[in-house]
């Protein structure tokens, strides 16, 4: 009554992702959040997308969007620090099964 899936063994392939590629994004496209999504923290880098697509229109009206704008430079320089340990972390894995 063995079935064959039973005698089967999973195995996972993990791949870290580039720590080059995440800074390039971070330095490019930071203010968006681009690298955040990258490694895998996509509600944070919507965060971030949010926040930088709001304080451009405000900062442009009235000054006050500047915060917003000091708020991420200070996170882009955190995940300056930061990109070494996402790269680490985050795998992308494929699952085979092998008789």
């Amino acid at each position: 009554m063995n079935s064959s899936h039973e005698n089967k063994i999973e195995v996972e392939i993990t791949k870290p992702k580039s720590m080059i590629l995440g800074y390039l994004l971070l330095i490019s496209l930071g203010w968006f959040g681009l690298h955040r999504k990258y490694y895998g923290y996509h509600k944070s880098g919507i965060v971030m997308m949010t926040i930088t697509l709001i304080c451009i229109p405000l900062l442009l009206v009235g000054g006050i969007g500047i915060y917003g704008i000091f708020f991420i430079i200070y996170w882009m320089i955190l995940d300056i620090l930061l990109i070494p340990f996402m790269s680490k972390n985050y795998h992308s894995s494929k699952k085979y099964l092998l008789d």
